[in-house]
């Protein structure tokens, strides 16, 4: 609850942020984690309302479960080694507007983004397959009009596949996008 701080010079010798870490930092505007940090725990950037956007190194490979939770940015980089989302990791995120996927991700679990009324799109369109969804919460209040893009070849399997078919409405292909 450091409510004046703005900005974090985070040193290499960081390996891991705890829960929480920086809880209520409300002018906390911009952040940049090292490479040296391989973990991020649950809501580690709860109540930082001023945060423009958030820059996650490579060497994260998951995220846990509230990891992201009702962060405040509207753009978020996820480090292209992320294999799968925990369950509600985005949960609230309701300033995001759109987020890359990276191609390694082949999980997302349960209510990973419940609750993103914000969002405009999901680009999944450098997949080579469809990640498994664990169920048909994963991104319960999706907007209407907020778009899941595929690459064009997986585009009849994403909208078959085991409970991304909840999301069919919402999922375009890539070159139908981009003609948008």
């Amino acid at each position: 609850y450091n409510y004046s701080l703005e900005t974090i010079t985070m040193p290499n010798s960081i390996t891991s942020i705890l829960e929480q870490s920086f809880r209520g930092c409300y002018s906390l505007i911009f952040l940049i984690v090292p490479n040296t940090v391989s973990k991020l725990t649950t809501q580690w950037l709860y109540f930082c309302y001023s945060m423009k956007a958030v820059i996650l190194p490579n060497s994260i490979t998951s995220l846990d479960g509230q990891t992201l939770r009702d962060i405040k940015v509207n753009t978020i980089i996820l480090p292209s080694r992320i294999q799968s989302l925990s369950g509600y990791s985005f949960d609230s995120a309701n300033t995001l507007a759109n987020i890359i996927i990276p191609k390694n991700i082949t999980s997302i679990a349960a209510s990973a983004f419940s609750s993103c009324t914000g969002m405009a799109f999901y680009d999944f369109s450098h997949h080579t397959a469809v990640p498994t969804l664990a169920n048909t919460n994963a991104f319960t209040s999706i907007p209407s009009d907020c778009k899941i893009i595929v690459p064009d070849n997986l585009y009849d399997t994403w909208i078959a596949a085991t409970n991304w078919s909840t999301y069919a409405a919402n999922i375009i292909k890539k070159t139908d996008w981009d003609n948008l």
